[in-house]
């Protein structure tokens, strides 16, 4: 297979500590608000589609508020978001029905119309940050699947932290052939299972003065960062079924 540049960024990001994917889908995301913020705010179609998104979503509203010296950018984009939310509140027909009178109709308990306009308040598009980071995390996952002799990645893979537990689902999902998903699947456990040993490590110390001590010190906080992904990913995944 033909290597992009995210290949090689996957290579440097195992030797970084955390799951790759996490750190380059992350990456990804946040040059993606940069560029939302200091070059597409005048472009037209990312405009509208900002509007139709009805802004982004919770999590990546509140990484997008941390810019600094952004104010007009952000501003022309909330305006669009919060003009298109007040349009769906007066649409023509609700104008012609009385104005406020008529929406405070509209709004009447148990009549079936308050949910039709709750509808209309609904994003007609997907938050454009959270599509970032699943296609991010698509394409690094789809590098590990797709080059199952690469003797430099997979040297990469098995000195790293490895996957965290969401990417690497998303790796088996795409279904390695069988000898790949083997090297795969032993690659993993190995790092886990060098992960639990120092778990194990720190409780044997926990209380004494070494408790503190040792690579195993932060064991506890790798351990549930690889168990759940970093801060900011958010998995897609089918609803839990007991």
């Amino acid at each position: 297979m033909p290597v992009t540049q995210a290949y090689f960024d996957l290579i440097d990001a195992f030797g970084e500590p955390g799951c790759a994917v996490c750190r380059l889908a992350l990456r990804d995301v946040q040059r993606y608000l940069e560029a939302l913020l200091y070059e597409y705010t005048t472009d037209y179609d990312v405009y509208q589609a900002f509007r139709r998104s009805r802004g982004l979503c919770n999590t990546h509203t509140a990484q997008f508020i941390r810019f600094t010296g952004s104010a007009p950018g952000m501003s022309v984009l909330a305006h669009g978001a919060l003009s298109e939310i007040l349009q769906q509140l007066e649409p023509p027909s609700l104008l012609k029905s009385g104005g406020r009178a008529g929406l405070r109709r509209l709004l009447a308990p148990g009549d079936s119309a308050s949910a039709a306009l709750a509808q209309r308040l609904a994003p007609r598009a997907g938050c454009p940050a959270c599509a970032t980071l699943h296609d991010a995390e698509q394409r690094y996952t789809i590098i590990l699947h797709d080059h199952p002799e690469d003797t430099r990645l997979l040297a990469a893979y098995r000195a790293s932290d490895g996957l965290c537990v969401p990417h690497l689902r998303r790796l088996l999902r795409q279904e390695p052939a069988a000898p790949h998903l083997a090297v795969l699947v032993a690659t993993q456990q190995d790092i886990w299972q060098r992960l639990r040993a120092e778990l194990e490590a720190f409780l044997h110390k926990d209380g004494s003065q070494s408790a503190q001590a040792g690579s195993e010190s932060d064991s506890r906080l790798r351990a549930l960062l690889l168990l759940a992904g970093q801060p900011g990913i958010l998995e897609a995944l089918e609803p839990w079924q007991p």
